[in-house]
């Protein structure tokens, strides 16, 4: 599956599917619809948020060697998987694709409507030994198998090294092998579906910082208020 950078330099503009009209893939969110997918685009503004102070704390915290109290920043898993799906609707109908046609139902995925097949939907790329590092690129790509010309997946590269992909009718362990520049990985292997916890080091000393994901589809700023405190 080879991957074109393709870059953008903010998160949100308007998904190009209703779900009152599933099949019109171009057509424009009325003032309602756009209004109920606005938290979608908070959400991903949250990450960005979050790891951003995660990096600055780790620059903090890095050749200290305290006993640092443990910061979890948890982050709503379950939107920023709808968020994903949103953008790949935007991506495809932004760029007037006419070699993909978003299945009918994937809007109502996207307005949380209707839940994915099962191994479908937002995993992370990681090996062991990658090292994350803060970086202002986001990238936001549709990603197309280069076994079946389908595109099966949208690729949001958030920073340098975090890959986070998300599938929607193809389990993320059949993707076969993922192309990022001259680095390879095995979807099967090197991906997590619906990860819980990056934990972050400085070589062997444990920083007690972590980015958690919360998949209850419970998430909110009272229950997380050290992530939501970051939107000031």
């Amino acid at each position: 599956m080879e991957l074109e950078n393709t870059t953008k330099s903010c998160w949100a503009s308007a998904v190009s599917a209703c779900s009152e009209a599933p099949a019109e893939a171009a057509a424009t969110l009325c003032g309602t619809h756009r209004a109920q997918l606005a938290p979608l685009d908070r959400t991903l503004l949250d990450l960005d948020n979050a790891m951003r102070e995660v990096q600055r704390l780790r620059e903090v915290r890095k050749g200290l060697n305290n006993a640092w109290t443990p910061v979890r920043l948890t982050v709503d898993g379950v939107s920023i998987e709808r968020a994903a799906l949103k953008l790949a609707l935007d991506y495809a109908a932004s760029r007037a694709l006419e070699d993909w046609a978003p299945p009918d139902w994937l809007p109502a995925a996207v307005f949380g409507q209707r839940e994915l097949p099962e191994g479908c939907g937002v995993a992370l790329a990681v090996r062991v030994g990658d090292s994350i590092f803060d970086s202002d690129r986001i990238g936001i790509t549709l990603a197309k198998s280069d076994r079946t010309g389908r595109y099966e997946c949208v690729v949001l590269q958030l920073r340098e090294q975090w890959k986070l992909l998300c599938t929607w009718d193809k389990p993320i362990a059949a993707l076969g092998t993922l192309h990022f520049g001259k680095h390879r990985y095995e979807a099967g292997e090197d991906t997590l579906l619906h990860p819980r916890r990056v934990s972050y080091r400085n070589g062997d000393e444990d920083l007690a910082l972590s980015l958690d994901f919360d998949w209850s589809g419970h998430w909110s700023p009272k229950k997380y208020p050290n992530v939501a405190k970051l939107r000031k």
